[in-house]
């Protein structure tokens, strides 16, 4: 049997589809958490990040204009590998890329920060530290996602449990805005990669130096840098860092 072919002008369609989604869940979970519904917040805003990596994984065949198998949709879509592969596939991808790049790559990435007026890593092993971490606790968020929209069962506490029983206001407010924040970067990301001229930054000319500072997406994801790297931030993603690896990883069958 021939498996059906996706071809690349539908996964370009597909990738800002998949944008719309996201956009519309995060929309959803902000209003959630301005009336204090974070339950619902934070399980919106987990959905939003599985799809931000489907998206991820329809912009990657985007830049090598290629298609893709229904098979390989299927794999990010439906099932428990399908969550686990979405929860943790960035992480292991970017943890890859940072273990390749040299002292070299380094200073040239601080250079084009600057440049693009990006706000960046002080060095590599901050980022491989984080990503690492990242990695560790987000194959959790399906065990988070199941507490916040349904009743669970504590047979060790012997007790009825879920997400707002768990933890007090301030720490259920960090968990969502923690999730919300790191999925609109990542999307907006996304974006601007797809936006910039496709070429390495070492061969852009000042032309698309230019455009890569006047695409649309540069100005919202300089904001969110920004905003994710002030103090106030860092404690609230400490904060919710702390909640969501308090939770098993989800038991595989």
């Amino acid at each position: 049997m021939t498996d059906e072919y996706i071809s690349p002008e539908n996964v370009r369609e597909g990738l800002k589809r998949c944008h719309t989604v996201v956009t519309r869940l995060l929309n959803d979970a902000e209003l959630l958490k301005k009336e204090g519904r974070y339950s619902s917040a934070v399980g919106l805003s987990i959905l939003a990040f599985e799809e931000v990596a489907k998206a991820n994984d329809l912009r990657l065949k985007v830049k090598k204009e290629s298609g893709m198998t229904a098979t390989e949709w299927r794999k990010i879509s439906f099932g428990r590998l399908a969550h686990e592969i979405k929860l943790s596939g960035m992480f292991e991808e970017r943890e890859k890329r940072l273990d390749k790049l040299t002292n070299v790559d380094e200073n040239y990435l601080k250079i084009v920060n600057a440049k693009l007026g990006l706000p960046g890593y002080p060095d590599f092993q901050t980022a491989q530290i984080e990503t690492q971490f990242l990695k560790k606790i987000f194959p959790k968020l399906n065990s988070v996602k199941q507490d916040c929209f349904y009743l669970n069962w504590d047979e060790k506490g012997n007790a009825w449990t879920y997400f707002d029983k768990r933890f007090n206001e301030k720490i259920k407010k960090a968990v969502a805005e923690f999730l919300i924040t790191t999925t609109k970067n990542i999307m907006i990301s996304q974006k601007y990669t797809m936006e910039i001229p496709r070429k390495k930054f070492k061969d852009f000319s000042d032309k698309d130096w230019q455009k890569a500072l006047d695409c649309k997406s540069h100005k919202d994801w300089v904001a969110i840098l920004k905003k994710s790297s002030t103090k106030e931030y860092v404690g609230v993603a400490d904060r919710a860092a702390i909640a969501i690896d308090s939770y098993p990883e989800s038991k595989k069958k």
